[in-house]
């Protein structure tokens, strides 16, 4: 009995300790999770922001006309008229229409946004107005945008059989180069001579004058084998008109009548 009595004594005695330790304990425990929350929601804010970050923040509609994420003042194509204004440029150089309607330019407009060589075609690709050469200012238009163009054809000069629209193709102004002289294929002052105009270099043409009758034929015979005019039968008959004498000659020595023509 007097046990029973000590204990609930020392119980009644010892109970407000411990559940003032539990409740420490607890407020403890919930102190240590309040800290590393507020430490984890503070990490972002105390790291340096990166480069993507600040160019892909959200801009205003008075700031970013195409929601592209490219304030307007650092987009080469910040609105529908400016990129019209750019496809027009490029396609009055020969280049495809596109068709001039705002929304299409204004989802253009939010696919592009800078033009390294300022050629007027844009560096991002995969669209309208993507630059294939985007570090080298140029204005092709076909097969290849924005390459060099050195002739004007549209062609870029890596892809043009004629680069520097001499009239003479690459391959034969470098087949005519010498030891001493290499023909630029890019310089249209630097062509090799073609005297027929007939897109063959004269050190490679059979026929310089393109008159029907090859160089070692009018050499052999005497004849100017640069000059159209002179040709192995001029030299017999010089000052003569060749095709009349023959059809004098005909209608002189012919005193018949040619045969009616039959179908076979």
């Amino acid at each position: 009995m007097l046990a029973s009595i000590y204990s609930e004594e020392v119980i009644g005695k010892i109970a407000p300790f411990l559940i003032t330790n539990r409740v420490l304990e607890k407020g403890m425990t919930r102190r240590i999770l309040l800290f590393f929350t507020i430490v984890i929601l503070l990490i972002p804010l105390t790291s340096p922001s990166s480069e993507l970050d600040s160019e892909m923040q959200f801009y205003g509609p008075e700031d970013d006309d195409d929601g592209d994420g490219v304030i307007n003042s650092e987009d080469a194509y910040p609105n529908a008229t400016i990129v019209l204004e750019k496809l027009d440029q490029t396609r009055s150089r020969g280049a495809e229409p596109y068709e001039s309607n705002h929304t299409l330019a204004m989802e253009l407009a939010a696919l592009v946004w800078s033009d390294s060589d300022g050629d007027g075609w844009a560096d991002q690709s995969g669209n309208a107005l993507s630059d294939h050469c985007p570090t080298f200012a140029g204005e092709s238009f076909r097969l290849r945008q924005g390459c060099g163009d050195i002739d004007g054809d549209g062609l870029p000069d890596e892809m043009d059989p004629d680069a520097d629209g001499d009239g003479i193709t690459n391959d034969l102004e470098l087949a005519a180069s010498t030891a001493t002289h290499q023909y630029s294929i890019y310089d249209v002052n630097d062509t090799p001579l073609d005297r027929d105009y007939d897109g063959m270099p004269d050190v490679l043409d059979l026929d310089d004058d393109n008159d029907g009758w090859s160089d070692e034929v009018e050499i052999e015979r005497g004849s100017d084998q640069f000059d159209r005019d002179s040709n192995p039968l001029s030299s017999m008959y010089p000052g003569k008109d060749l095709l009349k004498p023959q059809v004098m000659v005909l209608s002189s020595h012919f005193h018949g009548s040619f045969p009616p023509y039959q179908q076979n």
